[in-house]
């Protein structure tokens, strides 16, 4: 079995980048001809050349081509590694993240009830950002709605509920006091967009129904746009009712009903994950 030095392997991965010894030897904080002994240390081990020196600068020979993606990869590997094995060393630590508008204290409460010495705290995320801090270690265990299947099989799902979509509208609007609304009815309708990366519920609806509609900055400033008339949005779950005296909900047929969900990371040896999962499931269904 070839053995690597990952730092070696981490050198070469900067410089196929950069395609540059020296902007590639600033950014490893290495002198130039110190990155070229390790490339060469590198080559030897592997038995190839990886870096092509031509006219027009460095290149990847064919060999260093196939060796890029597998060298990434093994970089993410080991990084994985560590952090799966920290994780396991502290057992006792669990970060829990949740959308602004659930809630976790009930189950954290039983939690922390259950085994004193744990050391759980919790941490508030952007909805379309917050798979993306459970995948890279931020929180161990998240609470959210997906509005879109996830067929991640690094992700452990569990389902706490179901909720109806209701369209959040200012007080006065043509849909106001309707038992309910469907899909047909939002033809035209501006529905506000959150300014932030991921799909959410609206942008699945606004793309079926052609609407267009102002973007906000914040989950906030889309209560401001819909009391203000300038676009609707779509929301599930109790927290849509009751925010303000300027808005009212009405129930959208044909949409399917948003999942409030408990996410983790398949294969965290953490024993508080599996624990806060049955919390949840005890403590936060509907």
């Amino acid at each position: 079995m070839a053995e690597l030095d990952l730092a070696l392997v981490a050198a070469f991965v900067v410089l196929a980048r950069h395609r540059h010894f020296g902007r590639a030897a600033a950014d490893l904080h290495v002198t130039q001809p110190s990155l070229t002994r390790q490339i060469a240390r590198l080559e030897r081990r592997i038995g190839t050349p990886l870096i092509e020196r031509t006219n027009r600068g460095n290149d990847l020979t064919e060999a260093g081509a196939v060796f890029l993606p597998r060298a990434q990869a093994l970089l993410r590997d080991a990084d994985e590694a560590v952090r799966a094995a920290r994780a396991a060393a502290r057992p006792g630590r669990l970060v829990v993240g949740h959308s602004e508008n659930l809630f976790v204290t009930a189950a954290v409460r039983e939690l922390v009830h259950a085994d004193p010495a744990a050391d759980v705290t919790t941490r508030v995320l952007p909805c379309p950002d917050s798979l993306r801090a459970l995948l890279a270690h931020e929180v161990d265990v998240l609470l959210l709605r997906l509005h879109t299947p996830v067929s991640d099989e690094n992700l452990r799902l569990t389902t706490l509920y179901e909720e109806q979509p209701l369209l959040v509208i200012p007080v006065g609007h043509r849909f106001e006091g309707k038992e309910s609304i469907t899909l047909d009815d939002l033809t035209g309708e501006p529905l506000v967009r959150l300014h932030a990366s991921g799909r959410t519920g609206n942008d699945i609806v606004r793309e079926r129904v052609g609407a267009a509609g102002p973007s906000a900055a914040a989950l906030g400033d889309k209560y401001e746009l819909a009391a203000s008339g300038r676009g609707a949005f779509i929301c599930s779950g109790p927290y849509a009712t009751g925010i303000r005296p300027d808005l009212t909900t009405v129930p959208i047929d044909g949409v399917p009903p948003g999942r409030v969900v408990v996410a983790s990371r398949g294969g965290d040896a953490n024993g508080l994950v599996t624990a806060f999962h049955t919390a949840a499931q005890k403590r936060l269904v509907a």
